[in-house]
């Protein structure tokens, strides 16, 4: 149990079941008995329980709420715009800015419909909450459609920045694994040690393979994403399953780094196998 709000869980290897595991102790419990066990467990004083406050969880999400509003009015001070009143209302409780990072940050975590906002009722709700709601929200999912992408390229250019004046190399781990709707999709994760010494993982990309699914295809669809985010002279290591069109691919990867950047590139040297799709793939066996 890792933090006073009981959410994130402990995969038990040996019985093959969730477990909550106390972060203070060597304590269990069965994610199936529910929260009042641990929770009680945290609360209860020593020896044993731990004596925290019952009130630790709520503090914990307070905070929570405290950052993420504090995190909105950052990024809305450096992206400041020029907005249109949607009613005669002044509308002078709410700063606009902030407003669009909040819905589009509540919309995308959440998986909402952009066309949400059409909505009368949940439009109603917010009404009650705040009139000026309706002085900032727009009434069109074709504008919320913008402010999200508006948003994406916001925060991507923070963190290309980030990756770009990284202290370490940009190691990629990668897989290629088919979508419910049956897209063949390349997903793309970097990891690398940021200026201020910080360890940070990002999703570089999700690209739709079309076609074959070889070497060079993959390649292409990888330089893609090497140019996009344009980290190509501090590209590093590549973390892969094993499949023979990745040996390939990094084969036609050292091929364009060289065309196009003329970089020296070892594909044999920079390609490290997946330990887990290792064991795995014995374990099937």
């Amino acid at each position: 149990m890792p933090d006073e709000e009981i959410e994130s869980r402990y995969y038990n290897q040996r019985t093959g079941k969730e477990e909550w595991r106390c972060k203070y102790c060597e304590k269990t419990y069965s994610c199936s008995g529910g929260t009042a066990a641990p929770a009680k467990h945290l609360t209860d004083p020593p020896p044993d329980g731990h004596g925290l406050p019952k009130s630790a969880p709520r503090t914990a999400k307070a905070r929570t709420i405290q950052t993420l509003l504090e995190q909105a009015r950052l990024t809305a001070e450096e992206n400041v715009r020029k907005r249109r009143r949607l009613n005669d209302q002044h509308g002078s409780s709410i700063d606009p800015d902030q407003l669009e990072v909040l819905y589009i940050r509540f919309i995308t975590a959440c998986s909402l419909p952009i066309r949400l906002v059409e909505c009368p009722e949940f439009r109603a709700m917010l009404a009650y909450v705040n009139v000026d709601v309706d002085t900032w929200l727009p009434g069109s999912h074709q504008t919320v459609k913008k402010w999200i992408m508006r948003q994406y390229e916001d925060q991507k250019e923070k963190v290309k920045q980030r990756i770009q004046s990284a202290r370490s190399r940009i190691h990629i781990s990668c897989d290629l694994w088919t979508s419910p709707n049956s897209l063949a999709i390349l997903g793309v994760v970097a990891h690398y040690v940021t200026e201020d010494c910080t360890l940070e993982h990002h999703t570089l990309a999700l690209k739709d393979i079309d076609g074959e699914h070889d070497g060079s295809h993959l390649a292409a669809a990888m330089m893609e994403v090497v140019d996009d985010w344009g980290f190509a002279s501090k590209l590093g290591y590549f973390v892969m399953d094993n499949a023979s069109n990745n040996d390939t691919m990094m084969k036609s990867l050292s091929l364009a780094l060289l065309r196009q950047y003329d970089i020296q590139y070892n594909p044999k040297f920079h390609r490290l196998r997946c330990q887990g799709h290792i064991i795995e793939r014995a374990a099937s066996r």
